[in-house]
């Protein structure tokens, strides 16, 4: 598209999708999944109009309506994670799916861990595999990781490139709070 063109669906685009799409970044995706547990929480999406104008100037000057006051059997915990996703300002936002991920497994069924660890086996993998393309591009890979972990906060600058080895229930629930 062209540079200042929005494209995409109203409802779920980020506030800075929305104001300048050159600027977004893996957050704006935290956004759109925010939107999406909302609706699916709520049974109605967290910003809407008439038109698509109405919706984009909702997303841009309307808070986000409080989960619980729709749905007041959605636990406290994950009313706050929702709320996270859809920070106006992502530098409130989660960093990163993963951050996402961890804070909302306590909340979900069977598999939510394997669903954590194969998020960490997926961006491990692509970590690695930016890291090869870097290489073979003619930069060190040293250089390559540093540029990475600096831009994206991916798994390079937290938590290495392979599974995550402290797996169970306890260190989910630990790391769906400490954040």
């Amino acid at each position: 598209t062209q540079t200042g063109q929005v494209f995409g669906s109203p409802m779920y685009m980020s506030p800075e999708q929305l104001e300048a799409a050159i600027t977004v970044d893996g957050r704006t995706d935290i956004w759109a999944l925010g939107v999406v547990l909302f609706e699916l929480l709520a049974g109605k999406p967290p910003f809407q109009g008439k038109s698509s104008a109405n919706i984009m100037s909702s997303v841009l000057r309307d808070p986000a309506p409080k989960l619980r006051s729709i749905r007041p059997d959605v636990p406290a915990a994950l009313e706050e994670v929702v709320a996270r996703c859809l920070e106006k300002d992502r530098e409130f936002r989660y960093a990163t799916v993963i951050d996402l991920a961890e804070s909302i497994a306590p909340f979900c069924g069977k598999g939510a861990e394997d669903a954590v660890n194969r998020i960490y086996q997926i961006l491990a993998h692509a970590a690695d595999d930016d890291l090869n393309a870097v290489s073979s591009a003619g930069r060190s890979v040293t250089e390559g990781a540093a540029q990475k972990g600096s831009s994206s906060g991916n798994l390079s600058d937290r938590r290495g490139s392979g599974p995550r080895t402290d797996s169970g229930p306890a260190s989910l629930k630990g790391a769906a709070h400490t954040r």
